[in-house]
């Protein structure tokens, strides 16, 4: 049993290694993994083996990406909240779109799912891409900016044809904090959200002006 342990104990070191001289570490942005900090609430995994399935089987032709504000905003599946679901289905249930927004998304989160499939089976025309405001609090404004580049080029990658419609992230603050109350995610929102889009949409979708 001594035996056993010692040997066990064997294949367990840790060896620690140095990194070339010069080299610097990749920011976290660029690292893609997985993520369950809003498991509470939904489950990250489910939902991703859930939205990559929907998208190929609409073959989405409008797809939009992000985090929880982009996931509250509607579309199956309604695996949490949805304050913008009506808003959701005056505008986006007839185009056959998919919503690829995860609650608690890092841009490396969402950099994982883009390479595990979510996109892949798609016909996208549009891509509405709204993520970043998550890595605000740990990571500095170039990282960030290397995230969305990174995920700009996953884009173009698997969906080579598609538009992309770059939002800026959101203005937010902390709590109790009268700028971050103007902009709670509610329908009203949404609504104004989905309004400013509408024109850019028809445009790239090649609508017909109602």
């Amino acid at each position: 049993m001594s035996g056993f342990r010692r040997q066990s104990a064997s294949l367990h070191r840790q060896h620690q290694f140095d990194a070339p001289a010069g080299a610097k570490p990749l920011p976290s942005t660029l690292v893609p993994c997985t993520q369950d900090r809003d498991f509470p609430v939904y489950d990250w995994a489910v939902r991703h083996a859930a939205v990559t399935k929907l998208t190929a089987d609409k073959q989405a032709s409008l797809v939009f990406i992000g985090d929880s504000i982009t996931q509250m905003f509607g579309g199956a599946p309604h695996d949490r909240g949805q304050p913008g679901k009506d808003v959701w289905e005056k505008f986006y249930a007839k185009r056959n779109a998919a919503n690829l927004g995860f609650g608690y998304d890092y841009l490396e989160n969402t950099l994982w799912r883009l390479r595990h499939g979510e996109l892949d089976g798609a016909k996208a025309k549009v891509v509405v891409m709204h993520i970043g405001t998550n890595n605000a609090g740990k990571n500095r404004p170039e990282e960030i900016v290397a995230g969305v580049r990174a995920l700009l080029d996953e884009i173009h990658q698997r969906q080579p044809q598609a538009h992309v419609v770059l939002m800026a992230i959101f203005p937010r603050g902390p709590k109790p904090d009268a700028m971050r109350a103007k902009l709670d995610t509610t329908a009203k929102g949404y609504e104004i959200w989905a309004e400013a889009l509408e024109p850019v949409l028809v445009k790239l979708l090649g609508e017909s002006k109602p």
